[in-house]
């Protein structure tokens, strides 16, 4: 997929420096207002904004290659796909296997088996827990 730059930020052709690292003297010189030091080194970092949306694009669209990581299958996106429940292996007490999802565009539920089970609904993280 090919982006226009004139889409995005013109910023993209600037970068930002590296971190460096200080020693404990070089942090007293160069930031006086610092109090104490405990440790014997300090490091500078450059922060910048970014536009997480387009992170997460690219990051689910690089997901989706295979053997983008040697010997992995892509994944599979789903939109308008909705999650209800967890499946287990063997009983209800079972390690989680899946997920039973339903499709809302084809009014249909589906159950699907997974190696690796992430739950990213963060503050409700709890809520999801088993």
């Amino acid at each position: 997929m090919i982006y226009k730059k004139s889409l995005w930020s013109s910023n993209y052709d600037k970068g930002l420096k590296a971190p460096k690292i200080y020693s404990k003297y070089e942090v007293k010189k160069f930031f006086p207002e610092v109090k104490e030091i405990h440790g014997n080194q300090g490091v500078m970092m450059q922060e910048a904004q970014m536009i997480d949306s387009r992170m997460a694009i690219n990051s689910l669209l690089t997901a989706t290659i295979d053997d983008y990581i040697p010997d992995m299958k892509g994944i599979t996106l789903a939109n308008y796909v909705e999650f209800k429940d967890f499946t287990t292996s063997g009983d209800a007490e079972g390690p989680i296997s899946g997920a039973k999802l339903f499709d809302s565009l084809n009014d249909e539920e589906f159950d699907i088996n997974a190696k690796v089970i992430v739950n990213c609904t963060g503050i409700h993280a709890d809520e999801m827990r088993i």
